[in-house]
């Protein structure tokens, strides 16, 4: 989403909207990978690696 903003706005209205849109997809992630990681603990070392293995989680 963050690319698509870049690729799309202006320079001035990417560096005003990236923070919030972080901060949205930050949300979005706590709500859901907290609950799954609280149930499969198990889950934190594959996703931390994929993350840094790859940038993302496959």
């Amino acid at each position: 989403m963050l690319a698509l903003l870049k690729d799309r706005a202006t320079p001035d209205d990417y560096q005003a909207l990236a923070p919030r849109v972080a901060q949205g997809i930050d949300a979005i992630n706590d709500a859901l990978l907290n609950p799954v990681l609280a149930a499969h603990p198990e889950l934190f070392d594959r996703i931390e690696a994929e993350l840094e293995a790859h940038g993302r989680i496959d």
